[in-house]
């Protein structure tokens, strides 16, 4: 069995197939952040075929793994360690807890639109917005979820179409998350259940001015975020769908 990790099976012809915006939209790296050649790619997935007893794929990386398996979602989160700590805001920073705070963790700027996101803040701050933005980078984890945990809102991306590891964890934490999602029904693990906040960039300024005024809203948000990462992203809950691939594939009895 192997699952894929996205970069390993991206294209570029595909990609771009896929609609504007995509990830190939501000790359500055063709054929070195991902597969990228559409030979190369084939040939990779042939073999993994050939060597394993399946593929497994989720999100938008089935796009390009034709005949992949794609119900394992097998990024499992021990969400026991993880929770939501937000603490009052201290006399120094009142002002700036007035305002909606919105958290972005950009591995790769270029594939995730934080641009985007930093002209729609920057806009609506002109406008006199009561929003901020805090960008986590070259952070030590702990230090990272420290700062997670002052968020309003987590946005994890608005250019590759799903959603990354780090909205999962971001949800555990309880808080609301914003990820551009091309095909929710067919990306999404209980698409129906998932309450991350569908964002684009064509839609985002507008996104973040709604959500300004929206504080409970966001909260409740927050709040079947932590429930739905429980359910369906927990190690018991990974396990239990491992368990059934296994069993498919007549590895365990």
């Amino acid at each position: 069995m192997v699952w894929v990790y996205g970069a390993d099976v991206r294209t570029r012809e595909c990609t771009l197939k896929l609609g504007q915006y995509n990830c190939c939209t501000d790359c500055t790296q063709v054929g070195r952040a991902c597969v990228c050649d559409s030979a190369t790619g084939a040939s990779n997935v042939a073999r993994l075929r050939a060597n394993h007893a399946t593929l497994f794929s989720m999100g938008d990386m089935i796009e390009y793994t034709p005949g992949s398996r794609n119900d394992l979602f097998y990024w499992p989160l021990d969400i026991h360690g993880l929770h939501s700590a937000k603490s009052p805001p201290s006399e120094s920073n009142q002002d700036s807890r007035s305002k909606l705070r919105v958290v972005h963790a950009p591995n790769h700027r270029e594939f995730k639109g934080t641009r985007y996101l930093e002209d729609a803040v920057s806009a609506l701050q002109t406008e006199g917005v009561p929003i901020e933005l805090v960008l986590v980078e070259k952070l030590p984890n702990h230090e990272a979820l420290n700062v997670y945990r002052t968020a309003d809102v987590i946005f994890d991306q608005c250019l590759i179409g799903y959603h990354g590891y780090f909205a999962l964890e971001a949800m555990a934490l309880g808080k609301p998350v914003m990820c551009y999602i091309r095909k929710p029904d067919e990306y999404l693990l209980h698409p129906q259940e998932c309450p991350i906040i569908n964002t684009h960039i064509d839609t985002l300024k507008q996104d973040l001015r709604r959500l300004v005024s929206s504080r409970e809203e966001l909260e409740l948000i927050g709040r079947r975020g932590r429930q739905y990462v429980e359910r369906h992203y927990s190690r018991e809950a990974f396990a239990g769908r491992l368990r059934r691939a296994y069993l498919d594939l007549g590895i365990m009895k």
